[in-house]
């Protein structure tokens, strides 16, 4: 499937609840699990991370590149690169990545579905990607 079809389709996935290490629409999803969801649409090949914390482990970045190879941008304003289609890797604290998302659009102005695990949402979201959003993007990638 294209990247268009595939944002379609990811777009019927917002408001499924959040459930940690959830790979399923049914009873809910993680941004690890959204991240395998578009993969899977796409066609590329997965590799499922199971067993991980709440907590970052260090090993988010190796478990996505497994799936989509090298990142086309990676660090500090890689936030800036970022075009409808590309999947991202987030950070809050400087060297500790924690959150996957996708990158969308609608008319013409960029936003961002990932599993928010805030108390006051759980579930699957599309927002514009502001720039608070943007400056904690630190990987990039581009699916074919």
């Amino acid at each position: 499937m294209k990247k268009p079809e595939a944002i379609k389709e990811m777009r019927k996935l917002v408001g499924t609840r959040y459930r940690h290490q959830g790979r399923s629409a049914k009873t809910g999803l993680d941004c690890v699990g959204l991240g395998l969801q578009y993969a899977k649409l796409l066609g590329l090949p997965l590799h499922d991370r199971k067993g991980y914390g709440r907590d970052p482990d260090g090993n988010l970045k190796q478990s996505i590149c497994h799936v989509m190879g090298q990142p086309i941008a990676q660090g500090t304003g890689s936030g800036s690169f970022v075009q409808e289609g590309d999947a991202v890797m987030m950070e809050w604290t400087p060297g500790v990545p924690r959150h996957v998302g996708m990158i969308t659009e609608i008319e013409g102005v960029l936003y961002f579905m990932h599993a928010n695990s805030s108390p006051t949402v759980m579930k699957v979201v599309e927002h514009r990607l502001s720039d608070d959003w943007r400056k904690r993007i630190v990987a990039v990638w581009r699916p074919a």
